[in-house]
């Protein structure tokens, strides 16, 4: 939830230049984020990144630099 706005704005901004890209690494970071989602769920501190959950944060920074490299 914290990650939300920022993930929308640098996907918006990524989106005016390179819509593609932005839409599949938006849908990678939704992914992601089920997936740590899944892992948090299931129990135990070290989980959440067990089923594939860094492809969130990846995919977030991905569009961090992105979005820096479009403006």
């Amino acid at each position: 939830m914290e990650q939300l706005p920022s993930v929308f704005f640098t996907t918006l901004v990524t989106g005016l230049r390179y819509p593609v890209l932005a839409a599949c690494l938006g849908g990678l970071w939704t992914f992601g984020r089920v997936l740590f989602t899944l892992g948090y769920i299931s129990g135990g501190p070290g989980k959440q990144l067990s089923r594939g959950g860094i492809l969130g944060p990846m995919s977030g920074m991905a569009l961090n630099i992105a979005a820096t490299w479009s403006v």
